[in-house]
């Protein structure tokens, strides 16, 4: 779990005891470098496959997860696509640089950007369908409103009893 502003922070190390997570800070001027430096840490760790979420896609299914580490067997990358124009995932074999620098972060340009410098250093790349990221009250809403529909659907719902407000 890469956490801002510290670590050291009661929730996250709360987080750590009740998921048993490793925790490592979040370090760098925006959020390109953040993740960037995120990345480095865990393949510096041994890790072979690589994948960060943040933490705006509260809904996401563990099917993408297991979708994305298994791309990444075959795949240099893997990217999440979010319908504002980024990306709500993105999944790596190792570090580049490249696709973290001089980004237009937060802007509908973020994905294109990215599969261009992917493209420009021969990463073999592959997407995951288009989901839903959580920047605006509308995006919240929207949410909220597919969520209810489903549950009412289903009998259930993509939240926990804590968070569905039960």
């Amino acid at each position: 779990l890469a956490c801002a502003p510290s670590s050291a922070h009661v929730f996250f190390k709360i987080m750590e005891e009740r998921h048993g997570v490793r925790l490592l800070d979040q370090e760098g001027d925006d959020l390109g470098a953040r993740m960037y430096g995120a990345f480095t840490t865990c393949f510096a760790q041994g890790f072979t496959r690589v994948v960060l979420v943040g933490t705006d896609v509260p809904s996401l299914p563990l099917s993408y997860y297991r979708q994305a580490f298994d791309a990444l067997a075959t795949h240099d990358l893997v990217l999440g696509p979010a319908q504002d124009g980024g990306y709500y995932l993105i999944g790596l074999t190792r570090p580049v640089a490249d696709l973290f620098h001089n980004i237009p972060w937060s802007g509908p340009q973020v994905l294109a950007a990215t599969h261009d410098r992917s493209a420009n250093v021969g990463l073999r790349s592959v997407s995951l369908p288009v989901w839903r990221d959580i920047d605006t009250i509308d995006d919240l809403q929207a949410l909220i409103q597919e969520s209810s529909n489903e549950a009412t659907q289903h009998k259930g719902g993509n939240f926990s009893m804590r968070t569905a407000g039960a």
